[in-house]
């Protein structure tokens, strides 16, 4: 889970702000009355966390319909792609060299250059369509089989369902992201409410702020917390990471954390041990330790990274 670092709410990842109202709203129910907060500001601090997790969930059902509406639309263009493509070709055969060559040519679109885009395909398919059954009524011979001139004119109509429902699709999951823009928003304001009101009543240092997701201010230097862990390194055997650090003294005990991308970190260890080993994901990850005792927890120690190659077995 990744770990509460900072009182920037509006810079937290929906990771981190997820992370943030799962505290709030599983504990601030017992905090309260202490906090001296109003019915309904407790009443917003237990559902911060489920109206996000269902705006969130909204998101990602709406993006997901919407790569699958556009997936569809693309198979069913290259579907009536390619059937007019060989429907071009088979009547540019038929017509070649016949009376008023270019002109059935031009009535049924089919020449100059191939369509590019959907207003162009959809309205050559239409084109073809039209000309086949004009043909079919003059008794001409230059014509598409029936079979074929049946399938493309479906594979029309599935096109244009297709793509309308990519602007559905598209619609629906920009309201969903700007409905959970707006909770984030809102639910920033509330935060900085709630985190003003602990800080006045705990103080900005209280380790209690991290049970409703906030983070304490460090301690002042020389207040008692250990300080950076030394040492900081890492062994590799085989796919194994092995982590290492020196005894900090009146530490009690280590945090590990790790980052994919150097900025939000998340918690990989927590306990007495100087040592620490798994199997790290393929790519880059950082690391960092730092040590803990009643006061708090100290510094950081320095970063350090490791890439894992694909090819690690």
């Amino acid at each position: 889970m990744p770990l509460i670092l900072h009182n920037n709410f509006s810079r937290d990842s929906y990771a981190l702000r997820g992370e943030r109202t799962t505290e709030l709203s599983g504990n601030i129910a017992e905090v309260a009355a202490d906090l001296g907060l109003t019915q309904a500001q407790t009443d917003w601090a237990i559902a911060s966390f489920p109206v996000f997790l269902q705006a969130q969930a909204k998101r990602n059902v709406e993006e997901g319909e919407k790569r699958m509406a556009q997936e569809a639309y693309e198979n069913a263009y290259d579907k009536g792609y390619q059937l007019y493509m060989r429907i071009k070709e088979l009547l540019t055969a038929l017509i070649m060299d016949t009376p008023q060559e270019e002109e059935i040519e031009r009535a049924y679109g089919i020449k100059g250059r191939s369509p590019q885009n959907y207003n162009e395909l959809t309205g050559k398919i239409q084109t073809m369509v039209d000309e086949n059954d004009i043909l079919v009524a003059d008794g001409d011979s230059r014509i598409a089989p029936t079979t074929a001139i049946d399938q493309i004119k479906v594979d029309l109509t599935n096109l244009i369902k297709a793509r309308q429902l990519v602007g559905v699709e598209r619609k629906e999951s920009a309201q969903a992201y700007d409905s959970l823009h707006a909770l984030f928003e809102e639910d920033t304001q509330q935060l900085r409410i709630i985190y003003q009101i602990a800080t006045l009543v705990w103080g900005p240092r209280s380790p209690n702020l991290l049970a409703i997701g906030f983070a304490p201010l460090k301690p002042h230097p020389g207040g008692g917390q250990p300080a950076d862990p030394k040492d900081f390194i890492y062994q590799v055997d085989g796919v194994i990471v092995t982590f290492r650090w020196g005894l900090t003294d009146h530490a009690t005990s280590y945090q590990l954390a790790y980052s994919d991308d150097n900025e939000l970190w998340e918690e990989l260890y927590a306990g007495d041990l100087l040592t620490y080993g798994y199997e790290p994901p393929v790519g880059k990850c950082w690391y960092r330790v730092r040590a803990r005792n009643s006061n708090g927890f100290g510094d950081w120690s320095d970063t350090i990274s490791y890439e894992r190659p694909e090819d690690t077995e």
